[in-house]
C-alpha cells in the first residue's frame, strides 16, 4: 500500500513539474534524486532579462498531495509577483509577508521549507530569503565557497512574523547551488548522513567551478558514492545557476 501511494504521489509530482531553462546569460541545471519514502520537491528559475533572474525552491516532501498542491501554488505566486512587479525580484520580503499571512490563516496549510534567490547583475547584487530551507551556496571562484546562512521562519507558522531579505555582492562569474534537505540527510547503509561538510568539500575542489550541469553531476557522484548500496528516504533536489 505504501509503495502504491508513493507511485501515485511521484506521478503527480512528475505531471506538475516543469523543466528549468537557462538563458544566454545564465546557465541552469537541475536534478531531483529520488527517495523511497518521501517526494514532492520543486524549483523554478524566473528570467526577466539578460541581467536579472530569480530562483524559488520548495520542499514539499512528506506532505502528500496537499504538499504538492501548496508547493506549486507557492511557485505560481512567486512567478506572478515578480511578473506583476519587477521590484519584487530584489525586494522579496513583501511577497513573503503576504504569503505568510495567507498561509497562517489557512486550515489546510502545510509547513513547507522554501528558499528564494534574486539576482541583479546590473547592481552586482544577490538577495535571498531562506524560509526554513537549506542555505544556498555561493561559489565565487575555484575553491571559494560562501554559505548564505541567514534563515527565517517557515511560512505559515506565525502570522505576525516579519520577513526580511539579505543582500550580498556578486562577482561577474559565480555559481549558486540550491538544494533540499534530502541531499545532506541521505544516510549510508551504516546510518551516517552525507552532511553539509561532504557537500562543501565536493564544491571546494578547484575543478568544481565548472558549468551548471558539471556541478550537478559532481554532487550526484558525491551522493551515489556516499549511499553506495543504500537508498535515501527523502527526495533531494539540486538546482545550480551559473554565470561567467
Amino acid at each position: 500500500e505504501g509503495a502504491a501511494w508513493m507511485t501515485t504521489i511521484r506521478r503527480v509530482q512528475a505531471a506538475v513539474s516543469a523543466p528549468v531553462a537557462g538563458s544566454d546569460a545564465f546557465d541552469v541545471a537541475m536534478k531531483c534524486f529520488p527517495g523511497r519514502m518521501r517526494c514532492g520537491d520543486f524549483a523554478t528559475v524566473i528570467h526577466l532579462d539578460e541581467r536579472r533572474c530569480g530562483i524559488i525552491v520548495v520542499d514539499g516532501g512528506g506532505h502528500g498531495i496537499g504538499g504538492i498542491v501548496q508547493a506549486n501554488a507557492i511557485l505560481t505566486a512567486v512567478r506572478t509577483a515578480v511578473a506583476v512587479s519587477e521590484d519584487a525580484l530584489m525586494d522579496p520580503a513583501g511577497m513573503f509577508n503576504a504569503m505568510n499571512q495567507l498561509l497562517a490563516s489557512s486550515k489546510a496549510r502545510q509547513v513547507l521549507p522554501r528558499v528564494y534567490v534574486g539576482i541583479d547583475m546590473a547592481s552586482g547584487k544577490l538577495t535571498y530569503v531562506n524560509a526554513g530551507g537549506m542555505p544556498p551556496l555561493l561559489m565565487v571562484g575555484a575553491g571559494r565557497l560562501v554559505t548564505l546562512d541567514q534563515p527565517s521562519l517557515v511560512l505559515g507558522v506565525d502570522v505576525d512574523y516579519v520577513f526580511a531579505a539579505t543582500r550580498v555582492d556578486l562577482p561577474e562569474a559565480f555559481r549558486i547551488v540550491c538544494y533540499t534537505d534530502g541531499l545532506v540527510e541521505a544516510a549510508s547503509a551504516g546510518g551516517e548522513a552525507l552532511g553539509e561538510q561532504r557537500l562543501h568539500d565536493a564544491l571546494l575542489d578547484r575543478d568544481a567551478f565548472s558549468d551548471a550541469a558539471g556541478i550537478v553531476t559532481r554532487i550526484g557522484n558525491t551522493w551515489n558514492s556516499h549511499l553506495a548500496s543504500a537508498q535515501a528516504d527523502d527526495d533531494a533536489l539540486v538546482l545550480v545557476l551559473a554565470r561567467g
